[in-house]
């Protein structure tokens, strides 16, 4: 595996910035009964209904260093009033693993 330097990611964003906003257009597809729920890498039917729900627009950034989002953890499993996870088991790994990693975070390693 390549090693990368830390904050490529960071790089990347402000070049594609150079060269105009950044968007993002978030697609939801219905699934339909008998729709596998718990496998994520099984393609539901291309006929399935799909709904443009928003399109999110980068034209900026700030540094990150010290910001208030370094100190919150992304949990695939909190979701607002509604919503519901689908049945995939790798989500509640996902739960442990991202506490690890924000746990690494906090402490700079």
């Amino acid at each position: 595996m390549t090693m990368v330097p830390n904050r490529f990611l960071d790089a990347d964003l402000l070049n594609r910035l150079k060269q105009g906003p950044i968007k993002w257009d978030m697609v939801l597809t219905i699934g339909k009964s008998g729709d596998e729920e718990i496998n994520p890498t099984v393609y539901w039917p291309a006929d399935r209904q799909s709904v443009q729900a928003g399109t999110r627009t980068i034209t900026d950034v700030k540094p990150q260093k010290g910001a208030s989002c370094e100190k919150k953890m992304f949990s695939p499993t909190v979701l607002s009033n509604g919503f519901a996870p689908s049945a995939d088991p790798i989500l509640n790994f996902r739960q442990g693993v991202y506490g690890v990693s924000f746990s690494k975070r906090m402490t700079n390693q």
